[in-house]
Parts: structure tokens; sequence; C-alpha cells
């Protein structure tokens, strides 16, 4: 990299202090050091469009964290949704904090062990449109996309 160049990607990592310390905050880090949710939900959509449907995936299932993928999922187009499943109630409220913002009428996050769903679970941001839904969408495993049947035919 260049003089004088800034580095292209996401904002570097958040740290503020309290006193003499610095605060790291993990899921902020994590998030920024592992995840890029626009380059899989890239490939999500071109390997689904390829060897499962011609139409696009409008809902997400995700093992989700701090539900990144999921916001990530909704705020690109208005007419998605997703699921977000994680153990953690800690790091789901997290996620309703800093990720759920102005796509959480789209996203439910559940609180549950992702091998025994759909025996349990306990909705922590459970979002409207999912409990009005009258037409079941497929779902995939974690942390692929199903198609709810309504979506426009994917664009190459």
């Amino acid at each position: 990299m260049g003089k004088g160049k800034k580095p292209s990607g996401p904002e570097r990592f958040t740290i503020s202090s309290a006193g003499d310390q610095p605060i790291i905050d993990r899921h902020d880090l994590y998030q920024k050091a592992v995840q890029h949710p626009p380059g899989d939900i890239y490939w999500m959509n071109k390997f689904y469009c390829k060897y499962i449907s011609p139409e696009a995936p409008h809902h997400l299932r995700e093992d989700c964290g701090t539900a990144f993928l999921s916001s990530t999922w909704c705020k690109q187009d208005p007419c998605r949704t997703a699921t977000g499943v994680d153990i953690d109630a800690e790091v789901l409220q997290w996620a309703v904090q800093h990720n759920v913002d102005n796509c959480s009428d789209r996203i439910c996050l559940v609180q549950a062990n992702v091998l025994q769903l759909p025996q349990t679970g306990k909705a922590i941001h459970p979002h409207p449109q999912q409990q009005q839904q009258q037409q079941p969408s497929r779902s995939l495993p974690s942390g692929q996309a199903a198609s709810n049947g309504t979506a426009p035919n994917c664009q190459h």
C-alpha cells in the first residue's frame, strides 16, 4: 500500500478507553477481523441460483453470533428476512444493540442450541413478518439461504 492511502474495506478496530485501560469490544473486533457479509451473500446467492433454484433466495437461517450476516442480508433487500440462532444470550443482546437496527422488523433472533432446533429455543428478538407468514419457506442448513417462492429471478 502506497503512502497516504487508507486501507479499503471495513473500519479498523474500535478501541475506547476507561481511565488508563483500553476497552476492545471483542464482538466488534471479530466482525472486522473475520467476517465479510457482502462477499458471503454474493457467493451464497450465486451457489443457490446455480445449484438449488433459479429464483433468488429471500430468507436466511444462520448460526448467528452477532447477527452481522443476517442484518447485512436484510439491509441489502427490503424483501429479505432472516432468522439467527445462537446459544449465548449475551451475544444476542449485543447483536440487537449493534447490528439489528433499521431492519429489525425482518430479523428474528432465537436463543437455542443449533443442534436441537426446532425442539427448543427462546425468541430474543422476534419480528412480526415471521409470525404472519402464511407460506412456510424452505430451509437449508446454517448459513445458507432459502427461497420463499416470491423472489425475482437471480441476476448474474
